[in-house]
C-alpha cells in the first residue's frame, strides 16, 4: 500500500484549496479551517510551497497565500518528488540500526522503482485539474468567504 506523508497530503490540500480561486489571497487561519490541517502545520507547508514557487506568500494584517501559476501548472507526481525528502523508500540505515544485507540488497532498488512509479503514474495530473466547484464551494463558504469578506 502507498502511503504519502501527512505533510504531503497538508501540502496538496493547500494547493487545492488555493486553485479552487487563483484570485485569493488566503490567510493560514482560513487554509487552515478549510483544509482541516492545524495553523502551524500550514505555516511550514506554505512556507516549502513558496521556496518551490509554488505558492505566494505574504506576511502582515493583508497578507496569506496565493497559489502561482506554476502552482496551478504543477503536476502532483512533480509535487511530490519535491516534498519527499526522502532517498529511499526503506529505512535501510537507519541511525539506530544500519540493515546487514544494505551492500548487496535489491530490495531497496526495487521498492526506489515503485515509488517512481507511483510518481508517474502522477505526472499527468495537475493541480489545477483537481479543483472542482462542487468541492471548493462549500469549503470557502465555511470559512465565511463571500462577497465583501476576507479570509
Amino acid at each position: 500500500m502507498v502511503r504519502i506523508s501527512v505533510f504531503s497530503d497538508a501540502a496538496l490540500r493547500v494547493l487545492i484549496v488555493l486553485g479552487g480561486d487563483p484570485t485569493l489571497r488566503l490567510s493560514a487561519r482560513a487554509l487552515g479551517d478549510a483544509t482541516g490541517v492545524p495553523r502551524t502545520h500550514i505555516a511550514k507547508v506554505t512556507t516549502r510551497l513558496t521556496d518551490l514557487g509554488l505558492v505566494d506568500a505574504t506576511r502582515g494584517r493583508s497578507g496569506g497565500s496565493q497559489i502561482t501559476a506554476a502552482g496551478l501548472a504543477a503536476s502532483v507526481g512533480h509535487v511530490m518528488r519535491s516534498l519527499n525528502q526522502r532517498e529511499d523508500v526503506a529505512d535501510c540505515t537507519s541511525s539506530e540500526v544500519a540493515c546487514p544485507m544494505l551492500t548487496e540488497c535489491r530490495l531497496r532498488e526495487v521498492l526506489n522503482r515503485a515509488r517512481e512509479a507511483f510518481y508517474a503514474a502522477l505526472d499527468d495530473v495537475t493541480i489545477d485539474s483537481l479543483k472542482s466547484p462542487r468541492q471548493w464551494e462549500p469549503i470557502f463558504a465555511s470559512i465565511a468567504l463571500r462577497e465583501g469578506l476576507e479570509a
